[in-house]
């Protein structure tokens, strides 16, 4: 829920007092008044926005008691763009007049040709210059302003996610061979369910369970962001190894131990009621952001004659899932992933705004909405959250509050680059500095890791990777990480190099 303060001021000045006494400075009465904001989802079974209603079709309750809705306005939003020409069809618009934000979240683990074909029809299609684009994935970070032409933001972003892609898959490919490997060896069958669900529960912590504070620092940088906001989400199902119900294995667990079955079962129901979804969903909802994720299908090969690959329905998916749902976005399982999202960018988003007075200014009470009309699903924020909720919330403020770090003042001189690094916290900071020097046709030139102490709030650098170097076209690729506190920062810039 949004506060906004309209500070009204009622002077009243009294005629006779101006009429006896002209010296008498006026009596000036000031009234304050809280007017707040309830953002309203409505949706059909089918979780389309319904967006006939009229003020009379709803009801505020505050603590209980019925408030009067002085303010109501329907909000639609759609990410294609259209502007009418007069006399013309209706075309596709470059011009930004709204600033438009878009979250741009991989996890991924097969970087295959769906993908990168998805991404640039995302940047050509689907992004318009001036959109901010927050990029992020399990070791990536980018912040950038999309430009008239972005193939070198592309072509950077590709090779990244294909990167990390191959990291995971030679970390996940190590964790099934070590089961293969448990499988075949001569232990007790007991000790080998033990030592499944403890490769079984390393898997999980690194890859599935999703991580709350993630979700609430999201959501405090799109509150302090203006203008349209989107979230697409790229989420890949993987496949876990699990025990075939023939195989010995299984079998021994089903007989002599029904509590070492019970286990293995357990272990991997990962979509427990634990997880904070709702109150995730409220926040996204009140900072007037809409999630949309695409999940994408892959199969593996068999490892094993006692196992077989399995999808596993985690945390992190439901998650997504129910957020994107409650927030009014669209959930697509398709590895058609240019089709899903030509349908995405079409649908539009229309939700209520409902303004109102509370009983008491110092603070707004719990809300209710009752919505007049039948088969319908009403999605807002009541004003209440559970205290573990609040006090994470209450931590990532803080830690928001403090600046973040940033590369700023890219130059290019005739011997090299220089480069500024700003938010940093004076004697507290220990940085990691990765900058590259790349081209296409004869591969890496520069690429160094620095370690540096910030003694300031601000560190300036100067390097000359530019000697040696024949005339053409290069990229740099600037990457900073503050290993205490996770904050980090990329900068890709494409540069001309005349020669010497």
């Amino acid at each position: 829920m949004s506060y906004k303060f309209l500070i009204i001021f009622l002077c009243g000045i009294s005629l006779s007092l101006l009429a006896t006494n002209q010296d008498e400075k006026p009596l000036i009465e000031k009234m304050v008044v809280q007017n707040i904001e309830v953002p309203v989802r409505v949706m059909d079974e089918n979780d389309n926005p319904i967006s006939d209603l009229s003020k009379e079709d709803f009801k505020l309750f505050e603590n209980g008691k019925l408030r009067s809705i002085n303010g109501f306005f329907l909000k639609r939003k759609k990410i294609r763009q259209t502007i009418t020409i007069p006399g013309e069809a209706i075309v596709d618009s470059k011009p930004q007049i709204v600033p438009r934000t878009f979250v741009l979240a991989f996890q991924l683990t097969d970087f295959n040709e769906d993908v990168e074909k998805a991404i640039a029809h995302l940047f050509t299609n689907v992004l318009t210059q001036g959109d901010r684009v927050l990029i992020f994935s399990r070791n990536l970070a980018i912040d950038t302003v999309i430009q008239e032409t972005n193939e070198q933001l592309v072509e950077n972003l590709q090779t990244e996610l294909r990167k990390e892609c191959i990291k995971v898959k030679v970390r996940l490919n190590m964790l099934f061979r070590k089961l293969d490997d448990l499988l075949n060896e001569s232990i007790e069958d007991w000790n080998k369910v033990n030592r499944y669900l403890l490769l079984w529960d390393q898997y999980k912590n690194e890859y599935l369970l999703p991580d709350t504070r993630t979700f609430y620092r999201l959501a405090h940088y799109l509150k302090n962001t203006k203008g349209l906001k989107w979230v697409l989400n790229f989420y890949q199902f993987e496949h876990y190894p699990k025990l075939k119900r023939d195989s010995k294995l299984f079998q021994y667990m089903s007989g002599a131990r029904n509590a070492l079955q019970f286990e293995y079962i357990n272990a991997f129901d990962l979509t427990k009621d634990d997880f904070p979804v709702e109150a995730i969903s409220k926040l996204f909802s009140t900072v007037d952001t809409t999630f949309h994720s695409f999940f994408i299908k892959r199969s593996r090969d068999e490892p094993h004659q006692d196992l077989s690959y399995e999808r596993v329905s985690d945390e992190l998916e439901q998650t997504l899932f129910s957020v994107t749902r409650l927030t009014g976005g669209k959930n697509m399982v398709s590895n058609k992933l240019i089709e899903s999202l030509e349908q995405v960018v079409e649908l539009e988003d229309a939700y209520y705004i409902l303004t109102y007075v509370p009983a008491k200014a110092e603070k707004a009470g719990k809300i209710k909405v009752q919505v007049d009309r039948k088969n319908v699903r009403v999605f807002y924020d009541d004003q209440f959250q559970p205290d573990f909720i609040k006090s994470v919330s209450e931590q990532i403020e803080q830690e928001m509050s403090v600046k973040q770090i940033k590369i700023t003042d890219f130059d290019t001189q005739s011997d090299g680059i220089s480069f500024v690094i700003r938010g940093c916290q004076a004697q507290t900071q220990t940085l990691f500095v990765r900058v590259r020097l790349l081209s296409g046709s004869d591969g890496v030139h520069y690429d160094q890791i620095k370690e540096v102490r910030a003694y300031q709030n601000s560190i300036s650098f100067h390097l000359p990777i530019f000697s040696g170097l024949t005339a053409g076209e290069y990229r740099v690729i600037i990457e900073v990480e503050d290993k205490s506190s996770g904050q980090r920062d990329t900068l890709y810039r494409s540069v001309t190099i005349t020669g010497h």
